[in-house]
């Protein structure tokens, strides 16, 4: 299995989930992240824990980094 490292554009400075593990955050938007190959979802939450911005997007054993930019989820959905 291969790993990648993912950089998100946007939102800045939100705590990322990754592949909903909303127990802990993966770290801040302005850093970047390594995951391994296949499906992958980050989110963001609102202050009372609602989803306010998603992005599913597939991580190739080819690529070498990835820059994703996350969509807006209107209206925040429960979790």
């Amino acid at each position: 299995m291969a790993f990648i490292t993912v950089r998100v554009s946007k939102p800045s400075n939100r705590l990322i989930y990754i592949n909903g593990d909303y127990s802990r955050p993966a770290g801040n938007s302005s850093g970047s992240f390594t995951v391994p190959t296949g499906g992958q979802i980050f989110e963001t939450l609102t202050g009372d824990r609602r989803l306010d911005y998603r992005k599913k997007f597939r991580v190739r054993p080819s690529d070498t980094q990835v820059t994703v930019e996350l969509d807006r989820v209107d209206p925040p959905e429960p979790i």
